[in-house]
C-alpha cells in the first residue's frame, strides 16, 4: 500500500521538483494525490494536468493544500521551493500531521532551522532532508567501512563539490542569487551543505570547529566559493572545498577518507566505484562516464533516498537524513560566513 503524497513546487521548468516526483514515484512507496507546483495559477494548472492530477487536487496557494489535507488523506509532502519559504511551509504541514520531505538546505537561516526543529519535536511529525548523495550505494559502503574500523582510526577527511554554474548561466539569475529567497548562503548552502553532510555521514565524526575563506568570483551578494579547514570531534582534520565558479569541473563531488590502516576515494564521476588502498588491492581507476549515466545514477540515488524515507515512515531502520541533519547544514553555512579567516566553534 502506497502513501498519499503531495509536492509543493516543481512547476514552470523547475529543476529539482521533477526529481522529487520521479524519485517518490520510482521507489514505489508513494502516490501523488495533489500538488501546489507554482504560485502562478496558470503554471500550477498546466503542471497539475501534466502530472495527471485533477483541477481539484492542484493548488496555486500551498496553504489551500494544507487546508485540504484531511480530505486528501495526505500522509507526506515534499517541499521543493526557494529556501526562504521552507520554514513556513514545513511548519504548517508538520502541524497538520503531514510528514515533510524538504529539499536542502532545510531553511534560509539557522534560526529558522532551529525553530522548525522545535515544531517537529513538539508535533512528533517526521521531517526529512534530501541530502541525496548519502544514498549512493558506495557511500553507504564507505560509511559502513569507517564504522567497522576497516580504515583504522579516521584521521583525515577531504571533500569537494565543484560546479561552474555561477559562471556559465545563460538565463537571468533566479532566486538562488537573491538573499531574500535563498538565505545568506550561496555556494556554501547550495553545494557546501551536501559536502559537509557527506563528510560527517561517512567519517562518523562531527565537525567541531572550522576556519573558512569565502570567495565572490562571479560577483553578486552571495558567496560562490568556500575553502574550509575542519576539525572533527574524533580527532580527524579535514578540508572542504565547495564552489560554483570552477569551469569544467562537473561532476565535481569527491570524498576521500583517510585512516591509519587504509584510505578510500569516492567520486561522482564514477559513483559505482570505491577505490580503497592500504586495505586491499585498489579497485580499477575511475573512468569518465556519460551525462546520461550520471543522470541515471543521480536519479537512482534520489529514488533510494525516498525508499529510505518510506522505510522510516513505516517504522523500519533507515539512514534518511532528518531535521537534525538539516539544522547541522545551516549551522555549517552560518559558521562559514561568520568565520571567513578565523576559527569558530560549531557547538
Amino acid at each position: 500500500m502506497t502513501l498519499p503524497w503531495a509536492l509543493v513546487g516543481g512547476g514552470g521548468g523547475a529543476m529539482i521538483g521533477p526529481m522529487h516526483r520521479a524519485a517518490a514515484l520510482g521507489c514505489g512507496a508513494f502516490t501523488l494525490v495533489a500538488a501546489a507546483p507554482s504560485s502562478r495559477a496558470e503554471v500550477a494548472a498546466k503542471t497539475g494536468a501534466e502530472w495527471g492530477l485533477p483541477p481539484a487536487a492542484t493548488f496555486a496557494d500551498w496553504r489551500d493544500l494544507v487546508a485540504a489535507t484531511p480530505v486528501l488523506g495526505l500522509r507526506a509532502v515534499s517541499i521543493a521551493t526557494p529556501n526562504a519559504l521552507h520554514a513556513e511551509q514545513a511548519s504548517a504541514f508538520l502541524r497538520a500531521g503531514v510528514a515533510v520531505i524538504c529539499d536542502k538546505p532545510l531553511t534560509g537561516t539557522l534560526a529558522e532551522a532551529e525553530a522548525l526543529a522545535a515544531v517537529q519535536a513538539a508535533t512528533g511529525t517526521p521531517l526529512f532532508v534530501t541530502y541525496n548523495y548519502s544514498a549512493f550505494p558506495r557511500i553507504r559502503e564507505a560509511r559502513a567501512m569507517a564504522a567497522a574500523g576497516d580504515l583504522g582510526t579516521v584521521t583525515q577527511v577531504l571533500v569537494e563539490f565543484a560546479q561552474d554554474g555561477r559562471l556559465t548561466e545563460r538565463k537571468p539569475r533566479g532566486w538562488r542569487h537573491d538573499p531574500a529567497l535563498s538565505g545568506a548562503g550561496g555556494a556554501s548552502a547550495d553545494v557546501g551543505t551536501h559536502a559537509f553532510h557527506l563528510a560527517e555521514f561517512v567519517s562518523g565524526q562531527r565537525v567541531s570547529a572550522l576556519a573558512a575563506d569565502i570567495q565572490h568570483v562571479a560577483g553578486g551578494p552571495l558567496d560562490d566559493g568556500v575553502h574550509a579547514l575542519l576539525r572533527f570531534d574524533g580527532g580527524a582534520r579535514g578540508l572542504l572545498w565547495a564552489t560554483q565558479a570552477a569551469p569544467g569541473t562537473r561532476p565535481g563531488l569527491r570524498l576521500r577518507v583517510v585512516g591509519t590502516r587504509a584510505s578510500l576515494d569516492w567520486h561522482l564521476a564514477a559513483p559505482d566505484q570505491l577505490p580503497v588502498t592500504g586495505l586491499k588491492v585498489p579497485a580499477p581507476g575511475m573512468m569518465p562516464v556519460s551525462p546520461d549515466e550520471l543522470t541515471a545514477s543521480f536519479t537512482a540515488a534520489f529514488t533510494a533516498l525516498y525508499a529510505d524515507i518510506a522505510a522510516a515512515l513505516a517504522g523500519r531502520p533507515s539512514l534518511a537524513p532528518d531535521v537534525a541533519d538539516g539544522v547541522r547544514g545551516l549551522r555549517f553555512v552560518e559558521t562559514v560566513l561568520a568565520s571567513n579567516g578565523r576559527w569558530l566553534s560549531m557547538a
